[in-house]
């Protein structure tokens, strides 16, 4: 009977996860970027230069790096693993509650798949999978440990126990709040029966395997990296008012998300701790209180269907099976009842439908376009290997495979150890910048987002940056999507840029792109103009002053189409126009710096 009931949740668990399917976080792409450098032997970094840890998922990119050296594309790996995981996160559950009867448990499984959040990030990319079924194993270690008085058999689920605190550890920085939880609950649980020499041993047992990957980490982070902490922890850990607002804002919402089960867990697992005294009950408390404080202080999170929710989802779900099983419902076996739970889940399933946060997952595809972007660069200039600035740290790096700086810094070394003086006071993760340590890296092309106008507060600090301003050209890349992709591309770039010579001066077509004559990505980034196609106008010297056009693409230029040149010691003004309808097709103002 429970492998017909496996068989049933694991078909509706899929089935939401092709519902959200191609989702896909951009951060997942970043651990991506570190996996594929990795694994071609450049290195546990994101770009060259001083190597900085900005993945906070040592364990996922580990295991992501094995499916790829066994040459499994690294976006299906990803997908595979954590659809993996969310299946032995069903079956774990599943295994342990055998013995019970079969309603309760399917009424917590169906609680489980039907929130979309652990179908979302089980294909989003990102460790969250692996991180629930770690707290998921680590429960029912705890809760075996609980059930035998034998102590004899305490060893074979001490050893599991121990194993998933040394996972949690190196899958998330803050994985070692939960090794904190467990061994201060032991240690109050022996303390209560007075077993203190017993207490002694099983926390010296419990946590050998821990510390030694606790340490491993470290010191790799020290020797490797030269720091303490990750970048990550510097780019989006500053506890302010404003973040504990917006954290205590994403728990509410959270939890009312999960309506009406939420809150019969929360009821059967604050009634069996606080009234019933129930051991195991109390443990689940525990953890769903550190957490959720956890989460308040850090100020919530920014990805779709409540991302860090995912674990209190499963937490909550054994908390329902406790309560469920504990007060023993006999009415649960009534026809009625099966009609009622049938109109109960039906009305959830709506409810999650419509909510704004489980849509985004639903409609968030940009991350498509930056591969696709990527791509196209990557094409286009694959023999000049441009250096990209990118506020998207995942999908355009990862596709490119150019080396980048990120903007925003999570990458990046310097960014995040000069943050503004507000720092804490802007949107999560995305408030960091410095133009002027930007300016000096030598970037040919900055891309905001994938493609878009300046944004987040380094997008404000470089508009106003004179630079910027100066050297960097808007050009307007006409794709196959409603909305153009804007490059910001360096004039004066050795690869990318206008080159000089002794004869010659060769401008890049898409220096001439505007609203009405636009790049082209699709045929390397060619421009329209009038009914003349250029990606590349030489431009000839003759004697010092006068100029002439000696070729467009190597071919003879166009007889309707004049390019005036006003040229003195510093400044060169170039012009290109149709002689048939006189109307003037661009016009670039170059000052030599």
């Amino acid at each position: 009977m429970k492998i017909k009931l496996f068989i049933f949740i694991v078909l509706i668990y899929l089935l939401i996860c092709l519902y959200y399917y191609p989702f896909l976080s951009d951060d997942s792409l970043i651990s991506l970027r570190y996996v594929d450098r990795f694994i071609q032997g450049k290195g546990l970094n994101w770009t060259e230069g001083i190597p900085v840890e900005g993945y906070s998922n040592l364990s996922w990119v580990l295991l992501i790096s094995l499916l790829g050296k066994l040459g499994m594309d690294l976006i299906l790996a990803v997908r595979f693993a954590g659809i993996l995981s969310g299946l032995m996160t069903i079956l774990f559950i599943i295994y342990y509650y055998r013995k019970y009867k079969i309603l309760p448990l399917t009424i917590g499984l169906l609680f489980l798949v039907l929130t979309p959040s652990f179908s979302v990030w089980s294909i989003g990319g990102l460790e969250q999978s692996i991180y629930v079924l770690l707290v998921v194993t680590m429960v029912l270690s705890v809760f075996k440990i609980l059930d035998n008085t034998d102590k004899r058999k305490h060893n074979k689920y001490l050893l599991c126990l121990s194993f998933s605190l040394s996972g949690l550890i190196i899958s998330r920085p803050d994985g070692a709040l939960f090794s904190v939880i467990t061994g201060v609950f032991f240690i109050f649980y022996f303390w209560n029966k007075k077993s203190f020499k017993i207490a002694i041993l099983f926390i010296i047992k419990l946590f050998i395997i821990p510390i030694i990957f606790f340490l491993g980490q470290f010191l790799f982070r020290l020797h490797y990296y030269g720091e303490l902490l990750p970048n990550t922890a510097l780019v989006k850990t500053k506890i302010t008012l404003l973040r504990v607002y917006e954290g205590i804002h994403y728990n509410k919402n959270a939890i009312i998300s999960t309506f009406p089960f939420s809150l019969i867990s929360i009821y059967f697992i604050g009634y069996l701790s606080l009234v019933k005294k129930n051991i195991k009950t109390i443990y689940l408390l525990a953890l769903i209180i550190c957490w959720l404080f956890y989460i308040s202080m850090v100020g919530g999170d920014i990805f779709p269907a409540f991302r860090h929710f995912d674990l209190v989802i499963v937490l909550l779900v054994i908390g329902l099976l406790e309560g469920l099983y504990y007060f023993d419902f006999h009415f649960l076996h009534k026809r009625s009842i099966w009609l009622t739970l049938i109109i109960v889940f039906l009305g959830y399933i709506v409810m999650q439908y419509f909510n704004n946060e489980n849509n985004r997952a639903k409609t968030e595809r940009w991350e498509f376009i930056g591969l696709e972007l990527g791509n196209d660069l990557n094409r286009i200039f694959k023999y000049q290997n441009p250096k990209l600035g990118v506020t998207a740290a995942g999908c355009i790096p990862y596709a490119s495979k150019f080396p980048c700086l990120d903007m925003l810094g999570l990458n990046d070394y310097h960014i995040p150890r000069h943050p503004p003086i507000n720092f804490g006071t802007g949107l999560l993760a995305h408030e960091l910048g410095d133009p002027e340590y930007i300016m000096n890296s030598n970037l040919d092309i900055i891309i905001f987002n994938v493609g878009s106008k300046p944004t987040f507060n380094i997008g404000r600090l470089l508009s106003e940056n004179y630079r910027f301003i100066t050297n960097f050209k808007e050009v307007i890349v006409k794709t196959n999507e409603e909305r153009p992709i804007i490059l910001y591309m360096d004039i004066y770039s050795k690869k990318t840029g206008i080159k000089e010579t002794v004869d010659n001066i060769k401008i890049p077509g898409y220096f001439f792109s505007n609203e009405k004559n636009n790049a082209y990505i699709k045929e390397d980034l060619k421009v329209y103009m009038s009914k003349f196609n250029s990606s590349e106008i030489v431009i000839s010297k003759k004697i010092p002053g006068e100029w002439k056009v000696k070729s467009i693409n190597n071919e003879k230029p166009d007889s309707k189409l004049i390019v005036d040149i006003n040229n003195d010691n510093n400044k060169m003004k170039i012009t290109i126009y149709s002689k048939e309808n006189n109307f003037i097709l661009k016009e670039i103002e170059l000052e030599r710096i």
